[in-house]
C-alpha cells in the first residue's frame, strides 16, 4: 500500500506552524504578580503557582521551571507540614527530577496525612511512586484500591500505563481512550489533549497499526503543532514501519529544535550511524554527553541513557557501568536491572550479565526489547532453548509488526510460502555474533 508516512504527512508534520504558547503562561504570570502584590503571603496562590510550574515543565522540558516548582513545594511543606496535597505536589516533581526515593517517601508521607476522602486520590500518587521504583505489584494493589473508593479519570490513566506495561495494549488503549473522552468533554489544553492523542497513537503503532497511528499524532499536532512527542512518533513510524532514515531524522531535529528532550540526540545519532554518517553520528553523541552532563539535573534525567550510549565504546565502559549501577540503586526497576545486565553483556562479563537478566525477567511487563537482549545474553551464557523461547515471545509481542510487513514486502509470495517465524528463531540467535 505505500509507505506508512508519506510525502503529504512528512509536509504536514513538519509545517512551520507557530507553536502554541503553554496554557500555564497565563496563571502563572496572574499569581507572580499577585504574589508579589502580597509580598509572598497567599499560600493558595503559592500553591496553584508551584502546580502551573510543574506542568509547565511537563510541556516544555523546561528544567527551570522544575526548580521553581520544587522549590515552591518545599516552602509550602515548611509553612504547613500536614497539608496532603503538599506532598503530592512534591512527590510529582521529584519524580520529573528522577528524585525516585526523594518521591516515594513523599508520596507515602502524603498517603499518611490524607484524609478518608482524599485517599483515592493519595494513592494514584503513591501508585506513580511505587511504579517508577519497581514496586510492580504494590503499584498495582494501590489502584485497585483508588479504583474501588471511586476517583477520576486519573485512574484510567495509570490503568493504562499498567496494562501496557504487562503488554496488554488493547486493554491499555481502551482505558486512555476513555480518558481522553473525559479530557475532550472537561476542555482541557490543547497539550493535554495531544499528550493524550500521542500516547493512543503510541499503543496503536505496538498493536501493529501504524496508519491508525500515524492518524493520531497528525491529530495531536493539529492541535497542538511541533509538539515533540508526536513528531518523534511519526519519526519511529518513518524509521521503522518505512525504512526513511532521512525522513525520521528530519523529524527528530524538528522534535528537539522545539523542546523536545536529550535522548533525540541518540535517536539522531543512530539514524546517521545507518546512514554511514559516522562524523555527524560522532557530533550528535558529543552534543549528547555535553547537555546530559551539563548540570546535576540533567545527568540524573539521564542516568540509564547515559549507561546505555557509553557501553557502546570499548573505553568507556567503565563509567558506563557506574551510570548503570547508580540508576538501578535510585530505581530497581525491570527496565534498570535489564540495562545493568546489557552493560556486563558488553563488557564480555557474560555469567553476571545473565544474572541481572534474570531479574529483570522476573517482573510481568516483557517488552520485546528487553527480550531480545534476555534472548542473546542467555544464548552466550549457555542457554540456547532459554534463549530461543525469549525470542519466541518478542516476535509474539511484534506480531502486528512482523505481519503488515510480509503483506507489504512479500506481496507476491503464497502466505505458505512465507517462512514459518519459529524456523527462524536459532538461525537468528546462531547468526548474532558477539
Amino acid at each position: 500500500p505505500g509507505p506508512v508516512v508519506g510525502k503529504g504527512a512528512l509536509d504536514r508534520a513538519l509545517a512551520e506552524s507557530a507553536p502554541a504558547e503553554p496554557f500555564e503562561n497565563d496563571g502563572i504570570r496572574f499569581l507572580e504578580h499577585r504574589l508579589q502584590s502580597r509580598k509572598g503571603d497567599d499560600p493558595l496562590a503559592r500553591s496553584q503557582l508551584a502546580r502551573l510550574y510543574l506542568s509547565r515543565s511537563k510541556t516544555t522540558n523546561n528544567a527551570s521551571d522544575l526548580a521553581e516548582a520544587i522549590s515552591a513545594y518545599q516552602r509550602l511543606s515548611r509553612m504547613d507540614p500536614a497539608r496532603a496535597e503538599v506532598h503530592w505536589g512534591l512527590s510529582a516533581c521529584f519524580l520529573s527530577a528522577h528524585r525516585f526515593q526523594d518521591a516515594l517517601a513523599s508520596a507515602r508521607e502524603g498517603m499518611r496525612l490524607a484524609g478518608a476522602d482524599q485517599k483515592p486520590a493519595a494513592r494514584l500518587v503513591y501508585f506513580d511512586a511505587l511504579f517508577a521504583t519497581g514496586r510492580y505489584r504494590e503499584a498495582e494493589l494501590q489502584l485497585d484500591s483508588a479504583s474501588l473508593q471511586g476517583g477520576d479519570a486519573g485512574i484510567s490513566v495509570r490503568k493504562s500505563r499498567l496494562q501496557a506495561w504487562k503488554g496488554s495494549y488493547a486493554s491499555a488503549r481502551s482505558e486512555l481512550e476513555a480518558a481522553y473522552s473525559d479530557a475532550l468533554a472537561g476542555s482541557a489544553p490543547p497539550s493535554v489533549l495531544a499528550w493524550f492523542l500521542t500516547e493512543s497513537g503510541i499503543l496503536q503503532e505496538r498493536m501493529g497499526n501504524p496508519s491508525s497511528a500515524l492518524r493520531l499524532f497528525l491529530q495531536a499536532l493539529d492541535g497542538s503543532p511541533r509538539y515533540p512527542p508526536a513528531l518523534e512518533g511519526i519519526a519511529a513510524l518513518a524509521h521503522v514501519w518505512d525504512g526513511d532514515l532521512e525522513g525520521a531524522d528530519r523529524l527528530l531535529e524538528s522534535s528537539y529544535r522545539n523542546g523536545g528532550h536529550s535522548g533525540v540526540l541518540l535517536d539522531r545519532m543512530r539514524i546517521h550511524l545507518e546512514m554511514g554518517h559516522e562524523g555527524t553520528a560522532d557530533s550528535l553523541k558529543s552534543a549528547y554527553f555535553a547537555e546530559a552532563k551539563a548540570d546535576s539535573l540533567s545527568e540524573r534525567r539521564n542516568l540509564r541513557s547515559l549507561a546505555l550510549a557509553l557501553s557502546l565504546t570499548d573505553s568507556s565502559r567503565e563509567d558506563a557501568l557506574w551510570y548503570a549501577e547508580l540508576d538501578l540503586k535510585e530505581r530497581p526497576t525491570q527496565e534498570g536491572y535489564d540495562c545493568l545486565a546489557w552493560v556486563f553483556y558488553l563488557r564480555g562479563s557474560i555469567a553476571v550479565a545473565y544474572h541481572y537478566s534474570l531479574l529483570a525477567m522476573k517482573a510481568e511487563g516483557r517488552e520485546p526489547g528487553l527480550l531480545c537482549r534476555a534472548a542473546l545474553i542467555a544464548w552466550h551464557a549457555g542457554r540456547k532453548a532459554e534463549a530461543a523461547s525469549h525470542l519466541e515471545a518478542a516476535l509474539d509481542g511484534s506480531e502486528g509488526r512482523f505481519t503488515w510487513k510480509r503483506k507489504r514486502m512479500i506481496s507476491g509470495m503464497g502466505r505458505d510460502e512465507i517462512p514459518h517465524r519459529s524456523g527462524r528463531v536459532l538461525e537468528l540467535l546462531t547468526a548474532h555474533s558477539h
